[in-house]
Order: structure tokens, then sequence, then C-alpha cells
């Protein structure tokens, strides 16, 4: 089972519909995909229902598209991303969010709360912490 299976059936078993990883490190764990947006927006979304979409600064849109088999969408500076991530995903029925709290800013916080306006949001980061004790064969050689 894949790292984003394992969060849909995480979401699935919390009644949670979408999961939304801001850490770069994380994302990179879950998709091997790496970047350090400094003050730009960077966000993996996993939904029960729907493909994972993954949204970068367009300066990152090639280099996550090689990297990533599912939806890359990027925006450039003089775009708000709030309103950009509101137009591009299916918000309308979201009742539940899970977020990494550990990595959540108030800025952020605030910006999907305009996109997910009706949702709860819950703690997503101890999922990914015990998602991380267990090392799989890859991340052992690795480690080697």
């Amino acid at each position: 089972m894949s790292k984003l299976d394992q969060i849909v059936d995480f979401l699935e078993t919390e009644k949670t519909d979408v999961a939304v990883v801001s850490d770069p490190v994380t994302i990179n764990f879950l998709t091997g995909f790496y970047s350090d947006p400094h003050e730009r927006q960077l966000f993996l979304f996993v939904y029960t229902d729907h493909e994972p979409l993954l949204f970068v600064p367009a300066l990152e849109v090639e280099r996550a598209t090689a990297v990533v088999d599912f939806q890359v969408v990027g925006y450039v500076d003089s775009e708000n991303p709030w309103q950009k991530i509101k137009a591009t995903l299916p918000v309308e029925a979201v009742k539940a969010v899970a977020v990494e709290f550990d990595n959540l800013i108030l800025t952020k916080y605030h910006g999907l709360k305009t996109v997910f306006e009706q949702a709860d949001f819950t703690n997503l980061t101890p999922f990914i912490q015990r998602m991380r004790l267990i090392k799989s064969a890859d991340e052992i050689q690795k480690m080697l």
C-alpha cells in the first residue's frame, strides 16, 4: 500500500474528506517531490474520492510533474493562491479537513478557512508521525 493510500485509509476511518499537507518534508515523504517554497504556498491535497493534487509555485510545476503521477497546479506571485485553490479543488461538500497542526502557521490556516469555509479542521500530524516510524525498503536502503 502506497503512502498516499495510507492517508486515504486514514481519512476514510476518521470520516474526513481531505488531508492538506503543507510541510515540504512531509510532501517529500509522501510523494518524492521536495521544494522549499520560502514564503510561497505549497500544498498536497489528498481526497478520499478524488485524485490527489499538488499545489506549487509556478516555477516548480515542471519539476513536480516529472516526479508525481497526478495533477500539479501552479500559481504565479500575482495570483491569489487561496482563490486559485478554491477554483481548482472540489470544496463544496468538504465538511472535515485534516491538516498538519505542527506546520500550520496562522496565515495558512486563515487562507485554508477561506477555501474550506464550512469545514472543521483536525490534526493530521500524529498520523504522519506514526507513518514515519515504519520504514519502507527504499527508505532503509537510503539510510545505509
